[in-house]
């Protein structure tokens, strides 16, 4: 495939561990890398800050937080298993997490030390074909191609 696969909001997760082995296993192509930008637990706002930046902001709690009472789904059994991010290591508004072609800083947090706004920038444009952007539509039960939010306007 030679592209990067973004997903904004990944209702399970787990699945990207095993998924990359079956599509191998049937003879299809693999992403060149999977970058999933926040789990599916919770409703996300966008916000285009630059043409290679993306704020990803929780609408409620943490971006690791189930949302409470809007929607049930048996992925979120996987959020109450274990803690997602043990909390022996907080995170802290300004942390920096570096990845091949993408960078990441952490712009809040809550009081447990769970993400609650993120900074992705890519190396390239969020346009270029070398990504191709999906998020989880719950309404459709299914990925669907995202429409990037124009620059500096909110996108929900």
């Amino acid at each position: 495939m030679g592209r990067d696969l973004v997903v904004v909001n990944a209702p399970n997760p787990v699945a990207f561990l095993y998924d990359p082995f079956q599509r191998a296993s049937e003879g299809r192509p693999l992403p060149q890398a999977i970058r999933m930008l926040a789990p599916g637990f919770n409703t996300v706002d966008l916000e285009r800050t630059g043409p290679r930046q993306l704020i990803v902001r929780a609408v409620s709690d943490s971006l690791l937080d189930c949302q409470r009472g809007k929607r049930m789904d048996f992925a979120f059994f996987y959020r109450y298993l274990a803690d997602v991010r043990s909390p022996a290591h907080p995170l802290r508004a300004g942390d920096r997490i570096s990845l091949p072609r993408m960078q990441v800083e952490v712009l809040a947090v809550d009081g447990r030390g769970f993400p609650v706004e993120a900074a992705f920038e890519s190396d390239v444009p969020l346009e270029d074909p070398s990504l191709k952007w999906l998020w989880w539509d719950w309404d459709m039960d299914r990925y669907r191609p995202l429409c990037l939010p124009p620059l500096a306007g909110p996108y929900v």
